[in-house]
């Protein structure tokens, strides 16, 4: 898991700026503010379960850059 977070931070110092707003956001808050997927939702006025797939499609998108 470690590695993970690692990975991401590294991606997201690079290429962060070409996600979508909301994208950005919730790397943000789940990576460096370490907030729950609940917290995220709450900032962003989505649900968890959009919080999730938003997550997801923005690590598929740093991974493939």
């Amino acid at each position: 898991m470690v590695d993970k977070i690692v990975e991401v931070g590294i991606l997201f110092d690079f290429y962060g700026k070409l996600l979508s707003k909301s994208q950005y956001l919730a790397i943000e808050f789940y990576y460096i503010y370490d907030l729950s997927l609940g917290e995220i939702g709450e900032e962003l006025g989505i649900s968890r379960q959009g919080v999730y797939d938003t997550l997801k499609r923005a690590e598929s998108r740093l991974y493939s850059y």
